[in-house]
């Protein structure tokens, strides 16, 4: 299979993520904002280290058909992407403001190379 291997569970934490931070109808009263900023730091962070242990075993090189760019270049804009929403949600973000971020890590996530995605 050529194109970057797949990061178990990013498909995983993506959908709890947008759980967290898209609960539909939640009474404002009802919706525990620390909590939910806990769990996302802690989601972002364990796949920041996913995909450090993914770049340090990525090639360098590009295959033909990846559209110019190496697993390892594709898998570092993906890991900076995440320590940018990490950062904006440190900073507290709106939760609109996350929810663009989020939708951007997503569409950056499906990229992939000549065979599609990049987490599994």
């Amino acid at each position: 299979m050529r194109g970057t291997p797949p990061i178990g569970g990013v498909g995983e934490a993506l959908a709890e993520l947008r759980a967290l931070l898209l609960p539909g109808k939640v009474p404002l009263k009802d919706y525990d904002t620390e909590k939910v900023r806990t769990r996302v730091i802690e989601i972002l962070v364990e796949q920041i280290e996913k995909i450090n242990k993914a770049i340090e075993k990525a090639g360098r090189k590009a295959e033909k058909g990846a559209g110019g760019a190496s697993e390892f270049e594709r898998l570092c804009r993906l890991q900076a992407y995440l320590i940018q929403v990490l950062d904006g949600v440190i900073k507290n973000l709106s939760q609109e403001e996350i929810r663009k971020k989020l939708e951007a890590l997503e569409a950056l996530a499906e990229e992939g190379g000549p065979e599609g995605k990049i987490y599994g």
